[in-house]
């Protein structure tokens, strides 16, 4: 890769003269592709460069008009309950990554070829979102935690199964599962995040099995 080649000469071929660090998910593959297609046939001209805002009708940049397009689609719309819920704003923020999956889980990390091997500390199996969330031996013994104080079945195994767990609460239910569900996968990750050396290198790989076994 050629990192001091001009916008211009990456443009002037097709597809353009632009690599990436690591490999594009779907979405984001389905995006570029897109921005590829709209830029084809265009060309740069020597006049003064000028920077417009299609978003508005004045073409001038609003932090309004930029929410509103990223929070469009069905996908999003499922999370808006999130911003209204009475939960900190860091915990909010924290989950909507991990519904975007751009939290640092072991996989995202290795992806980035940073210092990670793309498994779990706990159990040794492959660490993403849904994994560290949903699948692993901390989070099942949490959730099994959950549907007792509840007297629900909840069994979510993904982040969409949670988005749909969560958009059927109604009401005064609604405020009170994500006041708690919130700061539970907050504690999940965080309890993770800071002792994932702990249960790895002095508890051993025996301390999940003995706590969560049954859960």
């Amino acid at each position: 890769m050629d990192t001091n080649i001009l916008v211009a000469d990456a443009l002037r071929v097709h597809p353009p003269a632009i690599s990436f660090f690591r490999s594009l998910e779907a979405g984001e593959e389905a995006s570029w592709n897109a921005l590829v297609a709209e830029l084809k046939g265009r060309s740069l001209s020597q006049d003064k460069d000028k920077v417009t805002w299609r978003l508005t009708a004045s073409q001038k940049f609003s932090v309004k008009s930029l929410y509103e397009k990223l929070t469009e689609g069905n996908e999003l719309d499922m999370a808006r309950g999130l911003w209204k819920a009475g939960i900190p704003l860091k915990i909010k923020i924290f989950m909507w990554q991990m519904f975007r999956n751009r939290l640092p889980t072991s996989d995202n990390v290795a992806k980035r070829h940073r210092p990670a091997n793309g498994t779990c500390a706990i159990c040794g199996l492959g660490e993403d979102a849904n994994h560290v969330f949903f699948g692993c031996r901390l989070a099942r013994f949490a959730w099994s935690a959950v549907r007792d104080t509840f007297n629900q079945n909840w069994n979510p195994q993904t982040s969409v199964d949670l988005l749909n767990l969560l958009s059927a609460q109604r009401g005064a239910n609604a405020r009170v599962v994500w006041h708690s569900v919130g700061p539970m996968l907050w504690s999940i990750w965080t309890v993770r995040f800071f002792s994932n050396v702990i249960f790895s290198y002095r508890l051993g790989r025996h301390w999940g099995s003995s706590v969560t076994r049954d859960a």
